[in-house]
């Protein structure tokens, strides 16, 4: 298998995912229809985060161990670093001794201050599965079967679901942290390393080779609005729940993601100013990932985004602090570990 080159694509759609990322932690706070469309159209972020790593990792020439390990354990690192500086602004604000040990673990399972590194948790496990993923993967037939698993698996499991939820029971997935919900993260996963084989996008070029890109953006746009008003009618009338959450398993999802992969890939981005903007903000992604949270605890103290506008402006400026704060980290060599995994 021959390295692929870059793909600029994969940083797009990793760039819009982090913004989607702030989005669900800003909108998903505040009630309000403009906020739930916001919220909902934001649904994408993590399955696509998922798939764009399934896409990059899965068409490696070669993965073994040694490289889980170290990805691993510069994984555990950064968190352990990050909780090791909060437990000490701890200690010095609040009078309060956590165990940054502790808190690391915490953190993989969805608890503790740095409750979003749930992500890193779920990397880990996959991680651990990723030599015989990828082994298996060199062999487009095996690659189509194991996605097809994956999707018809998670499909079910949505599926019980909402039969479980209209006899007067409990969603599956409500009991269960988003770590350990692998069925749904090995799906989105091995399907971004398929959507990554040149056979396979080969083949829905040939399918759609006539539709012009005016006719794929109106699809789009339709599907995307039928998407958002499924998940509001769901989460209103069936579920009762509003995370965006409990819809990765559903068949529209997985629709709505393959879209949105063949949309941007479709793009041709040739302009170098984009091209420099994009991989300016790719480079920080992990670094907004990590500090948005406490951006948006920080100024939710300082300012009530009650309005919808007000809203708006609050996601960029937690976009734009985090962005700040990341490249600042980025420039000084021993910091800018903290931000890379």
């Amino acid at each position: 298998m021959v390295e692929k080159k870059r793909n600029i694509s994969l940083d797009v759609l990793k760039c819009m995912s982090c913004l989607a990322v702030i989005i669900l932690h800003v909108a998903g706070n505040n009630s309000g229809i403009f906020n739930r469309i916001l919220y909902y159209l934001s649904s994408f972020a993590v399955p696509v985060f998922f798939l764009v790593n399934g896409n990059l990792l899965l068409n490696k020439n070669n993965i073994g161990y040694k490289y889980v390990c170290i990805k691993v354990l510069r994984i555990i690192k950064v968190t352990f670093i990050w909780n090791v500086m909060v437990s000490i602004a701890m200690f010095i604000i609040l009078k309060r001794i956590e165990n940054p040990i502790v808190e690391t673990a915490k953190n993989f399972i969805q608890e503790g201050y740095f409750w979003q590194f749930w992500f890193f948790g779920a990397l880990i496990i996959i991680y651990c599965f990723l030599p015989l993923i990828h082994k298996v993967f060199k062999n487009i037939k095996y690659s189509v079967i194991i996605v097809g698993i994956f999707i018809i698996f998670s499909v079910i499991i949505d599926v019980i679901s909402l039969v479980r939820v209209l006899g007067g029971r409990e969603l599956i997935q409500i009991n269960i942290i988003q770590t350990f919900r692998i069925w749904t993260w090995f799906a989105y996963f091995s399907l971004g390393g398929l959507l990554g084989k040149e056979e396979v996008l080969d083949t829905i070029n040939s399918i759609f080779i006539k539709v012009n890109m005016k006719k794929k953006l109106i699809f789009f746009v339709l599907y995307s609005a039928f998407v958002v008003a499924y998940e509001i009618f769901i989460s209103s009338y069936i579920y009762k729940i509003k995370f965006a959450e409990y819809y990765y398993d559903n068949i529209i999802m997985f629709i709505w993601i393959i879209s949105i992969f063949y949309l941007i890939n479709s793009i041709k981005i040739t302009n170098i100013k984009i091209i420099r903007f994009i991989d300016f903000f790719s480079e920080n992604i992990i670094g907004i990932y990590i500090l948005h949270v406490t951006v948006i605890m920080i100024l939710d103290k300082v300012f009530k985004f009650t309005t919808s506008i007000m809203n708006i402006i609050s996601i960029f400026i937690v976009c734009l602090i985090s962005l700040g704060i990341s490249c600042i980290l980025n420039k000084i060599e021993p910091l800018k570990r903290l931000i890379k995994i």
